[in-house]
C-alpha cells in the first residue's frame, strides 16, 4: 500500500465529473448570452481538461460531448440559424476538437502518472526504492502521531548474498532478490508498505502496529523469506531486525537508525533470524 497514493480516479469520478457539467452549463449560460457576436467556446475546455486530468478518457469524451450540445444549443437559441447539414457539420468539428483536447490531457496525466510511478519504484523488484520509500515514512509517521498509533520499522538483509552473486552470477541473484520482494509484497497487510533501498536491504513500515502485532507479521514473513529464497540458493537467507515503537520520534532519520541498529546487530549474532524490539519513550 501507497500511503502517499492520491485517491484512486474511480473515487473521484463522480464528483469530477459533475463539477465538469455544472461547469458546461454554466458556460452554456454564457455562451447564450453573450450572443453569437462574442466567440466564448475556449471556455468549454476547462472542464474538458479537468474532466480528462482526473477522470479518464471516457469522462472526456462525455464531457466533450455536453460541450459541443451546449455550443451548438446555445448558439441556436442566440439566433445563428443554420441549417441542419450545416449545423451537423459544425457540432462535428466542433466536437472533434473538444475530444482531441480532451484526450490530450487524458494522455498528458497518463504518462505523468507512469514518470512518477517509475521515479519511486524499484525497476528490479516494482517494491519502493529508497526515494519513494522516505517519501512515504513521514506521511506515516504523520498519520501515528494524529492518532497517537503505535508503528513498526523493519530492516532485512539478505544473508550471504555477495556469495550467490559470486557464485550463481548476478542473474540468479536478481532472482533472489524479485522472489524476496514478492514475498513482501504478497505478505505484507493494507497499509504497510515496503522498499528495497539498494542492494540486498529492504525496509518494511507497519502502521497502527506494535510489538506482539509486528512479531506475529514479521515472524511469518521471514518463515516465507527462508523457504523462497533457498529454493534459489541454499546458501541464501534473511536477517531481520525491527523496531515497535508505541510512541515514534518525530525525527525520521532516529526511527530508521534504531531499526538499523537492530538488523545490524542480529546479523553479527548469526543471521537467519529475525528480532523485534520496543523502542524506549522518546525523551521529552
Amino acid at each position: 500500500m501507497r500511503v502517499s497514493e492520491p485517491l484512486p480516479r474511480s473515487r473521484l469520478t463522480p464528483t469530477v465529473v459533475l463539477a465538469a457539467i455544472l461547469g458546461v452549463a454554466a458556460i452554456g449560460v454564457v455562451d447564450y448570452a453573450t450572443g453569437i457576436e462574442i466567440r466564448v467556446f475556449p471556455l468549454y475546455y476547462l472542464p474538458i481538461s479537468i474532466a480528462a486530468w482526473w477522470s479518464g478518457h471516457r469522462a472526456a469524451l462525455g464531457v466533450a460531448t455536453l460541450s459541443a450540445i451546449a455550443w451548438l444549443a446555445s448558439n441556436d437559441l442566440a439566433g445563428q440559424r443554420t441549417g441542419p447539414w450545416i449545423d451537423t457539420i459544425n457540432f462535428c468539428m466542433q466536437l472533434g476538437s473538444f475530444a482531441l483536447v480532451g484526450a490530450l490531457i487524458a494522455r498528458l496525466h497518463s504518462a505523468y502518472t507512469r514518470e512518477r510511478a517509475l521515479g519511486h519504484t524499484d525497476p528490479l523488484t516494482g517494491l519502493l526504492n529508497s526515494r519513494g520509500f522516505f517519501d512515504q515514512v513521514p506521511r506515516a509517521l504523520a498519520l501515528a502521531h494524529r492518532h497517537e498509533q503505535p508503528l513498526t520499522v523493519a530492516y532485512l538483509d539478505l544473508d550471504n548474498f555477495k556469495q550467490v552473486n559470486d557464485t550463481l552470477g548476478h542473474a540468479a541473484g536478481d532472482d533472489v532478490l524479485r522472489e524476496a520482494a514478492s514475498i513482501l509484497a504478497a505478505g505484507l497487510r493494507r497499509g504497510d508498505f515496503a522498499a528495497r533501498l539498494g542492494g540486498d536491504e529492504f525496509a518494511l513500515v507497519l502502521p497502527q502496529t506494535d510489538e506482539a502485532g509486528a512479531r506475529h507479521v514479521l515472524e511469518r514473513l521471514h518463515h516465507e523469506l527462508q523457504d523462497g529464497v533457498r529454493r534459489h540458493c541454499e546458501v541464501a537467507g534473511t536477517s531481520m531486525g525491527a523496531v515497535a515503537f508505541a510512541h515514534p520520534p518525530e525525527d525520521v532519520d532516529e526511527l530508521l537508525r534504531r531499526a538499523d541498529r537492530v538488523m545490524y546487530a542480529v546479523k553479527a549474532a548469526g543471521r537467519g533470524r529475525v528480532v523485534v524490539e520496543t523502542a524506549p519513550p522518546c525523551p521529552t
